[in-house]
């Protein structure tokens, strides 16, 4: 057992459990979805385990730094759908979103000339559904940058 600090208050949990687990026992009264913590005052994915001694914070949606984690949680969402729709149509592109416009987004796509239409768009609408419910983690990786350099050099 390890003891959690929230809201000035001390509970004793099992070691090892995730931050979503305490987010879903002990944040149901917080106002926005729990996106990400604080461990310690440093800001952590849910799928952070507790292991030691520990203060929390939990960040939602109705915080600036959560409520940008969601924009890019759903846009990452979005190029994967778009990439998943390509790949089964057999079409050779890529969508790049080069910035935000308004409340919304500018994006161009790459490749193979692709007419943008309902049916494109309700199939990516699909896709990301999908996505959605099989409720995939997305996964941070750190490179050094010269592989990173390498890497991007090899795609273009």
């Amino acid at each position: 057992m390890v003891k959690i600090k929230y809201q000035d208050k001390e509970y004793d949990v099992e070691k090892g459990v995730s931050l979503e687990t305490l987010a879903k026992q002990y944040g149901k009264e917080t106002e926005g979805k729990i996106v990400l913590a604080y461990r310690n005052g440093c800001l952590c994915e849910l799928r952070k385990k507790i292991k030691e001694d520990a203060e929390i914070e939990f960040v939602t949606t109705k915080d600036k730094v959560g409520s940008d984690t969601y924009k890019r949680s759903m846009i990452l969402l979005m190029l994967k759908a778009f990439h998943d729709v390509f790949a089964t149509k057999g079409i050779n592109a890529d969508i790049r979103v080069l910035f935000s416009l308004s409340k919304g987004l500018y994006c161009e796509l790459d490749g193979e000339k692709v007419e943008v239409n309902s049916e494109l768009l309700g199939e990516v609408t699909t896709r990301m559904n999908a996505l959605v419910e099989a409720d995939l983690p997305i996964e941070k990786f750190t490179y050094k940058s010269s592989e990173l350099m390498q890497r991007f050099e090899q795609q273009g």
